[in-house]
């Protein structure tokens, strides 16, 4: 029996040998450390690693929303003012106020749609843009086969001295609803009436300044209704008392390249990003 407990604890010594080299030599890391991993419990590269990846998602991004700050208030005055070359895709609506931009030598005829005498109660039925035919059509008409990025309309200077305000506006608000459906992807920019000098207003109470205030305000809102901009032009034509300059034109109303560049600045500082 001696004997036999003797070779037990031999054996046992000799397993706990076997052990404490085997420590020796491998290491308690290389014994302990999982099969097939590397990597500890703390480092967070293997955490990481078994975190499985989220799948991505079948929901479609939602639209950005459009961008309506401008609908109903005047454009703001942008930080960098567009180049010359701002309206060589543009197309000029108008009377002839408009009418100067190209006689003047200001933009070319081909981005100038216009006539004299036209107003918001005409435009849309009277045949006044001659064609190279000689033949004469109306304002949509003339551009119906244009794709121009930036339609610019100035209408009312003929009409406020004998359209009311609410007809002025409502037949307005006709021709941007013709304008928009055929040219659905052209930004459209309705400017204000244009004021007078003080002369002018003096002498024809139907063209104050005031009034002409009034019926811009009545077309800013309807701008804003139609989701188009408006671009107050008048107040960088104004004078100090809120009048077109005496010096500027002969009859009160027109004018010369002076103050068509003051327009044209203005525009290409005011414009919709």
């Amino acid at each position: 029996m001696k004997k036999n407990s003797q070779l037990k604890t031999a054996a046992i010594s000799a397993i706990i040998i076997l052990l404490l080299t085997l420590l020796i030599v491998f290491g308690f890391r290389s014994l302990f450390t999982p099969v097939g991993g590397n990597h500890s419990a703390s480092d967070p590269a293997s955490i990481q690693s078994s975190v499985p990846s989220p799948e991505p998602s079948s929901e479609p991004e939602p639209p950005e929303p459009e961008d309506t700050a401008a609908w109903g208030e005047p454009l703001p005055e942008n930080e960098m003012p567009a180049g010359e070359d701002w309206f060589d895709d543009a197309i000029f609506i108008g009377d002839s106020l408009t009418e100067g931009l190209s006689a003047y030598g200001l933009l070319d005829s081909s981005n100038v749609v216009a006539s004299t005498g036209i107003n918001p109660q005409t435009i849309l039925t009277t045949d006044c843009i001659e064609q190279s035919d000689g033949s004469t059509v109306t304002v949509l008409h003339a551009i119906a086969s244009r794709n121009p990025a930036k339609i610019y309309v100035m209408l009312g200077s003929n009409g406020v001295a004998f359209i009311d305000k609410d007809t002025l506006v409502e037949v307005y608000g006709e021709f941007v609803d013709n304008l928009k459906s055929a040219h659905p992807d052209s930004d459209i920019y309705l400017q204000s009436i244009l004021p007078v000098t003080h002369a002018k207003e003096t002498e024809d109470s139907r063209y104050a300044n005031s009034k002409i205030d009034e019926y811009n305000q009545a077309i800013m809102e309807m701008a804003g209704e139609k989701q188009v901009y408006y671009v107050n032009v008048a107040e960088a034509l104004k004078d100090e008392n809120g009048c077109l300059p005496d010096d500027v034109g002969s009859d009160g109303m027109h004018f010369g390249p002076s103050t068509y560049n003051l327009w044209l600045e203005y525009l290409r500082a005011h414009y919709a990003e």
